[in-house]
């Protein structure tokens, strides 16, 4: 007699090929089982035929939303809407938000439509004033500022949309055919999850089960690393500590003897003198040997040869190309880690390499200040938008800001790049977005007031019409 866990995962095969239509499987399966006088958990066959039941209602519950949505059906598509989609989808998910609010739009416009065979114009003038109601009951939500739906509060406020420049996206064919599979995504993920294959459900809890586990144990592994620094930073602290007690107590007993007045000798102060000294030195050395080299030597960081990857940035013979691959490399470490705890050791590593030449490589700092100012359309052009979409990464860190703030020379070039660029491009973009998060330092400030930033930018804010989003 077979396992009673075997009697289970028949009863989910069979639900499995009963969902996916595969009929004639299904029967075959069944009249083995019977030939073998399988016992059959009449519980278990009650409520897989009671979630068959389910797939099939939301089924068709999709189907008539969507086909309320082709026919520009209001009321009957959110009566549905309102019956059918958890109110806590709404309050998770903004995504959802969004698209409830495309959905308004559509049916605002539903009658204005070229292709509408039968116009009403009472209906249209009716879901317009829908949608400004709607409007003006979700004006405090996050969902007002989102930038590619703020043009469309201005809707209904707007006479005749049909004819106005900006709503003409709005008024194409592709717009509600693209509305549609949204919808239709949408109401696939909000229903598959209630009438899921009880098979499919368990596969999936185990893969959620096995990611899950594996990045524990990637963060365990960070947590150990952390933890092995941070005791070897503490015995480094515990001997300096009890080390300045000693001196500490040597130079009171001193003082106590001048106080005496007993002469102290000149070789006795030179001797404490040296001996703080030494334990500066001796830190120094521990951390230039105990700390890995940027790079190459921690386990936790991809072994990279940092020495050549700064001279190809900066070579002559390395092509334009080439050197644009380099650099967004480098911003992918950064953007693509898989955790912070990566994405700071990767950070660390750019730092520790002096990879801008913001701490003593002044001759690497030159030659990517003249990169960073090469001429609109040439060859080095991509290279110039790498840049400054590194150093706008770079500046989105703490110690990325840390690392970049004492550049004076490479402040007082972004601001000039950025000013040079005469339309709003990626390059000004980035440097601005870099500038601005640059600008949380004091120094960074009053470098960038002393250069008559705030003069370039009033009359670029004059013409708000000319500039993106990011931008602005």
């Amino acid at each position: 007699m077979a396992d009673p866990i075997d009697f289970r995962i028949n009863d989910y095969i069979k639900e499995y090929l009963e969902s996916k239509g595969y009929s004639n499987t299904s029967n075959a399966f069944v009249r083995e089982r019977q030939d073998r006088k399988e016992p059959v958990d009449k519980t278990k066959s009650e409520a897989l035929h009671e979630k068959e039941t389910d797939r099939k209602k939301y089924e068709n519950i999709k189907e008539a939303m969507l086909k309320h949505l082709d026919n520009g059906d209001r009321e009957e598509f959110f009566q549905l809407w309102s019956e059918h989609i958890p109110i806590e989808v709404f309050t998770n998910d903004a995504s959802a938000k969004s698209l409830e609010f495309l959905i308004y739009t559509h049916f605002a416009v539903y009658y204005l439509r070229s292709t509408t065979l039968d116009k009403d114009e009472q209906k249209a003038q009716e879901n317009m004033q829908v949608f400004r109601s709607y409007i003006e009951s979700i004006r405090d939500r996050s969902i007002s500022q989102t930038s590619d739906l703020l043009p469309l509060f201005a809707l209904p406020y707007v006479p005749e949309p049909e004819k106005h420049a900006s709503f003409q996206d709005l008024f194409s064919d592709e717009w509600p055919t693209e509305l549609r599979k949204k919808v239709w995504d949408f109401l696939e993920w909000v229903f598959v999850g209630r009438s899921l294959p009880s098979l499919v459900e368990l596969l999936q809890n185990g893969e959620r089960a096995s990611h899950v586990l594996v990045q524990l144990n990637r963060e365990n592994e960070e947590l150990k690393h952390r933890t092995r620094e941070s005791n070897r930073q503490l015995k480094h602290l515990t001997t300096d500590y009890y080390n300045l007690i000693n001196i500490t107590m040597e130079l009171v007993e001193s003082l106590q003897q001048a106080v005496l007045g007993k002469t102290i000798a000149n070789d006795y102060i030179d001797n404490v003198c040296a001996r703080l000294l030494l334990a500066r030195a001796q830190e120094s050395q521990r951390s230039l040997t105990s700390s890995p080299r940027p790079g190459m030597d921690d386990v936790y960081t991809e072994k990279l040869d940092f020495g050549k990857i700064k001279r190809d940035l900066v070579n002559i013979s390395t092509s334009a190309r080439e050197k644009a691959l380099l650099l967004q490399a480098l911003r992918w470490k950064l953007t693509k880690a898989k955790s912070d705890f990566q994405r700071e050791k990767v950070l660390d590593s750019f730092i520790g390499c002096d990879l801008l030449g913001c701490r003593s490589d002044t001759e690497q700092r030159a030659r990517i200040i003249q990169q960073l100012s090469s001429p609109i359309g040439s060859d080095a052009y991509y290279v110039k938008e790498e840049w400054a979409r590194l150093i706008n990464t770079l500046a989105s860190l703490r110690k990325g800001r840390n690392y970049l703030s004492p550049n004076e020379a490479l402040i007082i070039c972004m601001q000039k790049a950025a000013v040079s660029e005469a339309s709003d491009t990626l390059i000004k973009q980035h440097l601005l977005a870099a500038l601005q998060k640059l600008s949380l330092r004091r120094s960074v400030q009053t470098i960038m007031i002393n250069h008559n930033t705030i003069k370039w930018l009033f009359p670029l804010l004059n013409h708000t019409d000319r500039l993106s989003d990011y931008t602005l």
